[in-house]
């Protein structure tokens, strides 16, 4: 992998993303990087296909942060808040490195960031999914106002752009569903993307807040939030595709070095500036 990259991160936001259905042998080197808790959890999944995703995703997490870290993946510790959400232990982390992870199906997206809150999530787009029942449940007036103003044509696409974006922002926060989602409340801009209206009725608390949503794959959405200092700083999108391909064209195995061959994976590079 190139290096360059992993340092890079100061000024900026990495998102990462990955097939997490793997070959069995690809599956049972990434298992080997769990720590026993780890593979407890993971041996309590019911179904393999289960299993074997969240081996890979784990895995993905502890190899990326391990190069960002310059550590070795067994020396990396998470602790978890009373919702569940990871964190690296207190101790080794210095460098302040903030990260979140989710997937849908076989697709997995991880974001890093320094010294900022950070959400993603990213859901399939699935066309049996009855839309009027979430929106109900987690819409707001506000966005069910507007919502069904639009095109019907855009419809779907909106709805999972709001639907990934209130779960990436609760999993910035690390409250999970505990903070009530009619209370995060979007709005849709000239250019058809959605930005934040108010958080509980406050449209001055959204300025901490920024979020970007793209599609990693085909009928796929994802949205990430980031602690974003009072609109203080835009974000600039770079992309990286990190393919088996793309890796031979890197400086010697480190693309191989890094992955042990897991192919596809991506990279997305936002990059922090002042305004």
């Amino acid at each position: 992998m190139n290096q360059n990259l992993f340092q890079n991160l100061e000024n900026g936001i990495h998102i990462w993303w990955s097939i997490l259905d793997q070959p069995p042998s690809l599956v049972n080197k990434y298992k080997h990087m769990l720590s026993r808790e780890e593979q407890k959890r993971v041996n309590n999944l019911k179904f393999r296909l289960l299993r074997d995703r969240q081996i890979i995703s784990r895995g993905i997490l502890r190899r990326v942060i391990s190069k960002y870290l310059n550590i070795d993946i067994e020396g990396i510790d998470f602790t978890y808040n009373k919702f569940g959400k990871p964190s690296l232990s207190p101790k080794l982390n210095d460098f302040n490195l903030h990260f979140n992870m989710s997937h849908s199906e076989q697709l997995g997206v991880f974001a890093f960031a320094i010294g900022r809150a950070i959400g993603v999530d990213v859901e399939e787009i699935k066309g049996s999914l009855n839309l009027e029942d979430v929106i109900e449940l987690c819409f707001s007036d506000f966005e069910k106002n507007w919502f069904y103003d639009i095109a019907p044509g855009m419809r779907k696409d909106v709805f999972y752009k709001i639907w990934t974006a209130k779960e990436a922002f609760i999993k910035a926060l690390g409250t999970g569903f505990s903070f009530p989602v009619k209370n995060i409340e979007f709005k849709l801009n000239r250019d058809n993307n959605i930005t934040f209206h108010s958080i509980s009725g406050d449209c001055n608390s959204v300025r901490k807040w920024e979020i970007f949503s793209f599609n990693p794959l085909p009928g796929f959405i994802s949205s990430l939030v980031i602690e974003a200092n009072d609109l203080k700083e835009k974000i600039i999108v770079r992309k990286i595709a990190l393919n088996a391909d793309a890796g031979k064209s890197l400086s010697s195995n480190d693309f191989e070095d890094s992955f042990l061959g897991l192919t596809p994976i991506f990279a997305l590079v936002l990059t922090v500036t002042a305004i």
